[in-house]
């Protein structure tokens, strides 16, 4: 199978998981009982700030499968990719470090969101996410196309 029809997919699933979960967020409710459904003070959730908490948490778990998917493409492939450009290995080797410190951070700040829900906090997760889509889109970019 040439890389062509390997990465192929990937890009595929990851494009129609970005316009999924952009359209159909508008409208969503969380189901009551789920991992997201809230803390009840008084008797009262805050179904809006956890819907926009696994809103958060779904953006980075998309953005972060798509620089493992294709960090892992790279592994698979390393050889052949090799042959066509050195600079690939090299420029995904730079991002790796980098993507692992977002991940850590990601992590943190979400373990403080939980423990203190603000949205300052949110605010954090989204800043956080939005630095993951742009190291997964240039790890992405960096990948043949053809």
């Amino acid at each position: 199978m040439t890389m062509k029809k390997l990465f192929a997919p990937i890009i595929l699933a990851v494009t129609l998981a970005i316009v999924g979960l952009g359209s159909s967020c508008r409208s969503a409710r969380l189901a009551p009982g789920g991992a997201y459904s809230g803390v009840s003070t008084n008797g009262v959730t805050n179904s809006v700030s956890q819907l926009a908490f696994f809103q958060a948490d779904s953006a980075y778990d998309l953005a972060y499968s798509a620089i493992d998917a294709a960090f892992k493409f790279e592994r698979e492939n390393r050889a052949l990719l090799w042959k066509l450009s050195p600079d690939i290995k090299h420029t995904l080797d730079k991002i790796r470090p980098q993507a692992s410190a977002i991940n850590m951070k990601y992590l943190a700040a979400r373990a403080a969101y939980i423990a203190y829900p603000t949205p300052a906090g949110l605010g954090d997760l989204q800043i956080i996410t939005d630095q993951l889509r742009q190291l997964s889109a240039a790890a992405v970019a960096v990948l043949p196309k053809n």
